[in-house]
């Protein structure tokens, strides 16, 4: 994703199909940001009668950047290599629907 949040900025880009294509790609993300909202909304609902609320969208974003996927080829031996995901991880995952 190109953002946390949604933040259209001033385009500087010099054709229109560039000006669209960077619009469009913002308004992918949020719709994304929208249903991974709708679908983590328990995760936010649970946390939000904590004072302190620890469970936020950059929060998650944050979380969810630690997990990695890398192809290792060694010796003509493709490997893929897969971040185990915390416990956390995997309750986020598993509200998004998301498996590794």
């Amino acid at each position: 994703m190109k953002i946390v949040r949604l933040e259209v900025h001033p385009v500087y880009h010099k054709t229109d199909v560039r000006i669209k294509c960077h619009i469009f790609i913002c308004m992918l993300t949020y719709h994304i940001m929208w249903h991974m909202k709708q679908r983590l909304q328990p995760l936010f609902e649970k946390d939000e009668k904590v004072a302190d609320r620890k469970y936020t969208f950059d929060y998650i974003m944050e979380t969810l950047k630690c997990i990695r996927k890398n192809t290792v080829e060694f010796q003509n031996v493709i490997t893929n290599v897969i971040t185990v995901p915390t416990d956390e991880q995997n309750r986020i995952l598993q509200l998004l629907g998301v498996s590794l």
